[in-house]
Formats: C-alpha cells, sequence, structure tokens
C-alpha cells in the first residue's frame, strides 16, 4: 500500500511538472510572437547625408540645366556624390530622357539597371523594401549611401494616374520624426513626415510603380574613407520660392504629367488651374512655371477646339516669355539649353503653340510666323514647330492646286 501511494504521488508530481512545463512553453511562445524580430529593429538615426548635390528646376543653371527630367537629376545626383567632376551631365540626360521618354514610364527601374550596366566601378543596382526603417540601413552616419526614392509627390495625389516620380533621400531625423530629400520640382533638402510618407506610400501602393533603388560603388569602405576627407560645404538653405511654393510644384507636376501621359485631359487642367489660382501663383511663382502652366492650359484647349480661350491663355504665355535666365527673387533663373545664341532665356515651345492655335483658327499666316518664331529660338530638336511649318506647306500645296474639270 506505502508503495502504491507513493506511486500515485510520483504520478501527481509528474502530471504537475508536464502541466507546469507546458504553461511555459506556451507563455514563451506568446512572448517571441509578440516580440519584434530584431532584424527589424534599428537603433535611432539622425543623420543627414553631406555633398549629395541637388539638380532640378531650382538649379537649372550652366551644367545642371542640360538635365530635363527628374530621372536624370537623380541619377546624375548620385553619380557626383561618389564621383565629383568625373560625369558627363550630356550623355547621362540623352540616354535616360531616351529610355524613359516624358515624364511618366512603367520602366523606370529598368532604365536604372540599363543605364548602370556600363558602370564597371558599380554594383548592380537593388530594389529595397520602401520601408523607415529598411532605409535606416544606408542613410546613416557610417554608410552614408543616399537612396532613390520612385514614388508619388503626395499623399493627396490622384489615384488615376501611375505617376512615381523620383527623388533622392538623404537623411532621417527620427527626433522629428521626418525624411529629408532632394525633388526635381520641390528642391533640395525637402522635409515630409514619417506620416505623409506612409500617405504617399499607401497610394504608389495603389497605383502601382513605387520603389526604392540602391546604386553603391563597388569599392564601398574605401569611397567612404575618401567622403570622410572631403572638404564639403553646407547644404544651401531652402529658398521662399520653394517653400511658398510647395502645393503649386505638386499641382504643377502632376498636371503636366497628365498631359503628357496623353490622356484624361480634363484632369490635367484641373490640377493646372489649381497652380493658377493658388493665392501665391503671381508673387512666388517663377515666370518659367508660370509660362509653362499657360502654355500646357493652352495646348489642352487648342486639343478642346477652344481656340479663344486657348489662345489668351497662349498669349499669356507670350508675354511672359523674356529673360527667364535671370533670377526672380530668391530662384537662380532658368538656362534653356539647346536654343540659338542669346536665346537662353526665351522657351521656344510658347511660339509652337501659337502656330498650332492659329493652324486651327485657319489663320496661316500668323501659324507660319510663330512657328519660325520658334525655330528662331530652338533651331535643333524643335519637332513641333518643323512639323507644323511642313504641315503648313503641304496645306498651301493642296489648297493652290487646281480644281478637277
Amino acid at each position: 500500500m506505502e508503495h502504491q501511494a507513493i506511486m500515485k504521488k510520483a504520478i501527481v508530481l509528474l502530471a504537475v511538472l508536464i502541466v507546469f512545463g507546458l504553461i511555459v512553453f506556451i507563455g514563451f511562445k506568446f512572448y517571441q510572437k509578440g516580440k519584434p524580430d530584431a532584424s527589424t529593429i534599428r537603433s535611432e538615426v539622425n543623420y543627414v547625408i553631406e555633398g549629395v548635390p541637388y539638380n532640378g528646376l531650382h538649379n537649372h543653371k550652366e551644367k545642371a540645366a542640360f538635365i530635363s527630367n527628374d530621372l536624370s537629376a537623380a541619377v546624375f545626383s548620385i553619380l557626383e556624390y561618389w564621383n565629383p567632376e568625373k560625369n558627363d551631365v550630356v550623355l547621362v540626360d540623352y540616354y535616360l530622357k531616351a529610355q524613359s521618354g516624358r515624364m511618366i514610364t512603367p520602366d523606370r527601374i529598368n532604365d536604372f539597371f540599363g543605364f548602370y550596366k556600363s558602370k564597371d566601378d558599380y554594383e548592380k543596382p537593388q530594389v529595397i523594401d520602401l520601408d523607415i526603417n529598411e532605409f535606416k540601413k544606408y542613410v546613416n552616419q557610417e554608410k552614408k549611401i543616399p537612396l532613390i526614392l520612385m514614388m508619388p509627390l503626395s499623399g493627396e495625389q490622384t489615384e488615376e494616374i501611375p505617376f512615381n516620380p523620383v527623388w533622392v533621400l538623404i537623411g532621417i531625423k527620427d527626433a522629428e520624426r521626418k525624411l529629408v530629400l532632394h525633388n526635381y520640382w520641390q528642391g533640395n533638402n525637402y522635409e515630409i513626415s514619417f506620416d505623409d510618407f506612409n500617405k504617399i506610400k499607401e497610394i504608389g501602393q495603389k497605383t502601382g510603380g513605387s520603389a526604392c533603388v540602391l546604386v553603391q560603388p563597388k569599392n564601398l569602405s574605401e569611397k567612404i574613407k575618401e567622403i570622410n576627407k572631403r572638404n564639403i560645404a553646407p547644404y544651401k538653405p531652402r529658398t521662399s520660392v520653394m517653400d511658398k511654393g510647395r502645393e503649386m510644384y505638386d499641382n504643377y507636376a502632376i498636371g503636366r504629367a497628365f498631359f503628357f501621359s496623353g490622356f484624361l485631359p480634363q484632369k490635367s487642367l484641373d490640377y493646372l488651374f489649381k497652380v493658377k489660382n493658388d493665392p501665391n501663383f503671381e508673387e512666388f511663382l517663377p515666370p518659367v512655371f508660370k509660362i509653362r502652366t499657360y502654355n500646357t492650359i493652352a495646348m489642352i484647349l487648342n486639343g478642346q477646339k477652344k481656340t479663344d480661350d486657348a489662345l489668351r491663355y497662349a498669349n499669356l504665355a507670350a508675354e511672359l516669355n523674356h529673360d527667364v535666365d535671370k533670377p526672380f527673387k530668391d530662384y537662380p533663373g532658368f538656362d534653356a539649353m539647346g536654343n540659338g545664341s542669346g536665346q537662353i532665356g526665351l522657351l521656344g515651345e510658347v511660339y509652337t503653340t501659337l502656330g498650332d492655335i492659329y493652324k486651327e483658327k485657319n489663320d496661316l499666316a500668323k501659324a507660319r510666323e510663330n512657328y519660325q518664331k520658334s525655330l528662331d529660338i530652338k533651331p535643333n530638336n524643335n519637332l513641333g514647330a518643323s512639323t507644323g511649318l511642313q504641315l503648313l506647306e503641304v496645306t498651301s500645296t493642296i489648297n493652290n492646286l487646281p480644281a478637277k474639270q
């Protein structure tokens, strides 16, 4: 009997130990499940990479004036950061403009890979997660690697168009919950909050095409040592023109993106009229943006056969079309490259639009006059004006043919 009692106590004790063990095991599993993965934990980053040059519409002077789009601007910024003064801006823009076309393309990541195939001193670009914790692996005081982001301009951007402009991420401010970026339209050291970034990311996920691309040299450790020895000037402060025009630049870029995409012209007008009606339009928007806003509105209205309204806006553009290369407040001016001698402060596209409108109104003499004026300003690579003149010649020839007997 005593032996049986001992056995019972042993069985009970074993059962208690088993139950206790299960409780501990289950509790540990729940703890592990709720605990963040160590690989996702990033230490706080409060750092802005120095010496990443800004290229874009707020620095469209001299060498940088050859850059014609946001993709070329971002790529050239990265190239100049890693290897200053060793890159040909004309070749960079020619390749990327030829590859990506106008402002919208579904193949921009392929453009990066294609471009860097010929760059033996760079690693193959990698697509990484569009995530702040992922950014911290590279944008920090040790690595100093700026990143290329392709994502919408704002969390308010419409989902009707997959417009993912190219940004350069240069800094993370955990203390302020902000990212610091160069943006083709918005200028240098443009800050957005983590919350705004997440809204932008959400729009990009819905429309498709958002991405983050890592580009780094093969000899990264040696390059970082060389960068640490550079005498790097601080970034220029953001200008009043940049900060007062934030909403206008977003609407301007999206409106022209709709136009160049070739669909939903009314949506393009909606955005461009937001620019025109902005309370800061007259005082803070530089002339080149005003001219192109009016000119794009005129082109759309002409396409809608509203020629009188189109002519009114085209004339507004023409009235402002002078000295765009000169400073405006704290905006340095816009050098219109590719123009003839002494024509750097004019935009030939304005007179191409006037030629198109007069052709639509059947005023062929004024159409010819404006097409020629456009070609006088920009003699080469001016397809719109040269094609317009050729069509006028064909029309004149047909009109002068003798009537059939």
